[in-house]
């Protein structure tokens, strides 16, 4: 069996209900109807239905919106007690170390913390470029040419200022926007482990909820996504400070 995926949604750790079904081999359809009867009795019951299933959605390869749940370490504890055998017993010991592993990576990061990740995004992002491209500048000019030609944008402002700080980037690589906007998202998504197509769908679901209209609400996109998480924007910001430094020219190149 793989390791189940875990990742936080509204400050709970889930796994996707399409994970489990392959998991536990069965069609993502019949898991469906099951966790409806689960949900139907814990309503009849009085017992909170969002301690244990969370409804979202998702987008197929047809584009086409379908229904999925985001299942918390309650909800594996129903499914795998209606479950016998050795399938049970699998599912079980994969869905607590999975849990039990998210619970020791999500402690809060403290300020110091934050700021030495942000530094190791730097690091990482740096070397890779310089292996790729042949480059023998030190990665302490090259952070701090990009710390001087990129200013933190105002939090007020924050999803307006870094759109445009990406596409003045784009402007000076010369790549395609959606190419350079792939490579950000693909970047903080393999740093921050998290999954933006989720976390996109969530927030557009939260926002109808509060009256936002259908069309408005698919207008948001993973940028929008990224903005309502305050640990998700510092990550950002340090992994588009390392492109601007790749970006930007060193002294020898500028004279030359």
């Amino acid at each position: 069996m793989n390791e189940l995926q875990i990742v936080t949604f509204d400050g709970v750790d889930v796994v996707d209900s399409r994970d489990i079904a392959v998991m536990v081999e069965r069609e993502h359809c019949e898991l469906l109807k099951s966790i409806r009867v689960y949900t139907q009795y814990l309503a009849e019951g009085e017992v909170p239905v969002g301690d244990f299933f969370l409804e979202s959605t998702y987008f197929d390869g047809n584009r086409q919106e379908r229904p999925n749940y985001l299942i918390t370490k309650k909800g594996c504890d129903l499914i795998a007690n209606k479950m016998m055998g050795k399938k049970g017993i699998l599912f079980t010991a994969a869905y607590v170390n999975a849990f039990e592993r998210m619970r020791k990576q999500a402690q809060p990061l403290t300020p110091a913390q934050l700021i030495a990740a942000q530094a190791q995004v730097l690091v990482d992002m740096e070397r890779r470029m310089d292996e790729m491209q042949g480059q023998t500048r030190a990665l302490e000019v090259k952070v701090d040419t990009a710390m001087k030609a990129f200013s933190r944008p105002a939090q007020d402002h924050w999803k307006a200022d870094m759109d445009k700080a990406v596409k003045e980037l784009n402007a000076r690589m010369g790549w395609s926007l959606p190419k350079l906007q792939g490579k950000l998202y693909q970047t903080l998504e393999d740093t921050a482990n998290c999954n933006l197509n989720m976390r996109l769908t969530a927030l557009r679901k939260r926002m109808k909820k509060t009256g936002m209209r259908y069309r408005d609400a698919r207008m948001l996109n993973k940028l929008d996504a990224v903005a309502a998480d305050k640990q998700l924007r510092a990550i950002f910001e340090g992994i588009v400070r390392s492109y601007q430094a790749q970006a930007v020219p060193s002294r020898e190149e500028a004279q030359g």
